[in-house]
């Protein structure tokens, strides 16, 4: 499958499912985005809330992405930040597989980018503080059963919340989870808490031409929820577009 093809449907399947909910944000409010990245053992996540005023994190946008080459993940990512307006932060696990990615993404972006080490130290500190918000309902979360699941996951080790080691489920696509959505709802909450960068940017890059969309393969994505919180994909299985 020609790399230039598999962008071009990626790109048509970025302007059919994202561009509607993108173009529909306010520029003047701050806005906060999470990236867990992963590559075939379980699913790469983008958490995007926006910030408001009385500090209530609205999410806007959860995109799941399992099995698709991490090039091509960036290519996802880097449509959603460049589509934002006004200030926002972004904070991406650079930890292993999502080392490369973090590291591009402050290059391309500058400031406005964590490359968040999840470890230990960083659990204890910022681990409480999403789990506040939950619990007193300043951030939103989707009625979507897989995440929900994730966030639930969330529990105190040793004094520390964090994903409990070994944490695996089923997701409704069949696939494996890692609570994947709520580490991305943790690098989120950790982006919203930074200090609002706001640099105009119109990227240098080439748009490509719209091609059909694509059909993943799995479960349609990102499918509306009910509660009206934008687009949240489920696990779609981007394996046409595997790299070898």
């Amino acid at each position: 499958y020609p790399e230039d093809h598999r962008r071009a449907d990626i790109h048509a399947w970025c302007e059919e499912n994202l561009k509607p909910v993108l173009s529909g944000l306010d520029p003047r409010r701050r806005k906060a985005l999470g990236a867990d990245i992963a590559r075939k053992g379980h699913l790469t996540s983008f958490w995007l809330a926006g910030v408001a005023q009385s500090v209530k994190r609205e999410t806007t946008l959860v995109v799941e992405l399992r099995r698709l080459p991490f090039e091509n993940q960036r290519q996802i990512l880097f449509y959603i930040l460049d589509a934002l307006r006004g200030p926002w932060n972004a904070a991406i696990d650079a930890g292993g597989l999502g080392a490369d990615t973090a590291e591009s993404a402050r290059v391309r972006y500058g400031a406005r980018v964590e490359e968040v080490h999840l470890g230990s130290t960083w659990y204890r500190d910022h681990g409480p503080k999403i789990v506040s918000a939950i619990e007193d309902a300043s951030m939103s979360v989707p009625s979507d059963d897989d995440i929900v699941t994730d966030i639930c996951a969330l529990a105190y080790v040793n004094g520390v919340v964090k994903i409990p080691d070994g944490f695996e489920n089923t997701g409704s696509d069949g696939g494996k989870r890692h609570a994947d959505s709520a580490i991305s709802a943790l690098l989120m909450e950790f982006a919203a808490q930074q200090d609002p960068v706001e640099i105009d940017f119109s990227s240098a890059g080439t748009r490509l031409p719209g091609m059909a969309a694509f059909n993943g393969g799995g479960a349609a994505a990102p499918a509306t929820t009910s509660a009206g919180w934008g687009s949240v994909s489920s696990g779609s299985d981007f394996r046409r577009f595997e790299g070898r």
